[in-house]
C-alpha cells in the first residue's frame, strides 16, 4: 500500500512542478515547446514506477509434472488409507453388536480440502443372520449416518 502512496505522491508533485515551470515561462513563443516538455516530464513520472514494478514481481515457477504425478499418488494413497480407516471402524462396531460383517464396501467420493462424501456403503453378511438384518442396518446406519444396503453371503 505505501508503494501506491508513493506512485500518487509522485505523480502529484510531478504535475505540481510542470504546473509551476509552465508558468514561469516568459513568453508565448517557448510556450508549446514547454508544454511538449512538460507533458513528457509528467508522462516520465506516471510511466517510470509502472516499469519498475515489472521487476520488482517475483518470478513464477511452474512445478514440473512428476510434482503433479508425485501429489496425485499422495491424493489417492490418502484416499485408499482413509476408506480402509472408515470401513475398519464400521467393521469393529458391528462386531462388538456380535454382528461381523465378512465385507463391507464402502462408495465416497474425495473432494478439496480433505471433505469425504459418502455416497453409500453395503454390508455383506452370513445369510443366518438374515433374521437381524434390521438391528444391523440400524446400527450401521447410528455409526455412519445412513443406511446400508444388506447382501447375503452364499
Amino acid at each position: 500500500m505505501d508503494s501506491v502512496r508513493a506512485y500518487a505522491a509522485a505523480v502529484c508533485i510531478a504535475s505540481a512542478a510542470a504546473a509551476i515551470a509552465r508558468g514561469l515561462v516568459p513568453t508565448e513563443r517557448f510556450e508549446k515547446v514547454m508544454k511538449l516538455l512538460l507533458a513528457l516530464f509528467v508522462l516520465c513520472a506516471v510511466i517510470k514506477p509502472i516499469k519498475d514494478l515489472g521487476r520488482a514481481l517475483p518470478s513464477l515457477s511452474l512445478p514440473d509434472s512428476s510434482s503433479y504425478s508425485q501429489q496425485a499418488e499422495y491424493s489417492e494413497q490418502t484416499e485408499a488409507q482413509l476408506s480402509n480407516e472408515i470401513i475398519k471402524r464400521l467393521g469393529q462396531g458391528l462386531e462388538n453388536q456380535g454382528t461381523p460383517a465378512s465385507k463391507i464396501t464402502l462408495r465416497a467420493k474425495f473432494a478439496d480440502k480433505g471433505v469425504i462424501m459418502l455416497e453409500g456403503f453395503s454390508i455383506t453378511i452370513d445369510t443366518s443372520l438374515k433374521n437381524r438384518e434390521a438391528e444391523i442396518r440400524k446400527k450401521a446406519e447410528e455409526m455412519v449416518g445412513f443406511t446400508p444396503e444388506i447382501l447375503y453371503e452364499d
